[in-house]
């Protein structure tokens, strides 16, 4: 296979390509619906339209199956399109959003709710009756 790290014309590196390379290969084993779009192309949630075709045109080259002979490119350019896809439309971005609120929440609430049921077992805990001694452990 050639070098993933191969430049857009397959010629020298373009710099930090190798590593964006080895990330878009490494998400490629990602399920889908567990990427972040804005982590994908390598960018911050609030970045500008320009900013986010500039990132993804940028890796589009490099892991294009076209340009990079290395046998999971396919894969990675597909979550790399599957990241453009979401962010490149308002809609999808705004749907994308909201589910990843509504997801940040729901964990906020779980976790609310384990460290209350924790603290509630715990106090329950200290109320057994311990039969070695027959007194009560806090």
């Amino acid at each position: 296979p050639g070098d993933v790290a191969a430049g857009p014309e397959g010629g020298a590196p373009a710099a930090g390509s190798g590593e964006e390379v080895s990330r878009l290969l490494a998400m490629a084993e990602v399920p889908e619906e567990e990427l972040n779009p804005f982590q994908v192309l390598g960018v911050e949630a609030t970045a500008s339209d320009a900013e986010l075709r500039k990132a993804y045109r940028r890796l589009a080259v490099l892991v294009h199956p076209d340009k990079n002979e290395h046998p999971r490119a396919e894969a990675a350019f597909k979550v790399l399109r599957a990241a453009w896809d979401i962010v490149s439309s308002p809609e999808r971005r705004k749907e994308y959003e909201i589910k990843r609120m509504a997801e940040s929440e729901l964990t906020r609430s779980m976790s609310e709710f384990l460290s209350r049921l924790q603290d509630d077992l715990k106090e329950a805990m200290n109320t057994m009756m311990c039969s070695k001694c027959q007194g009560k452990h806090k």
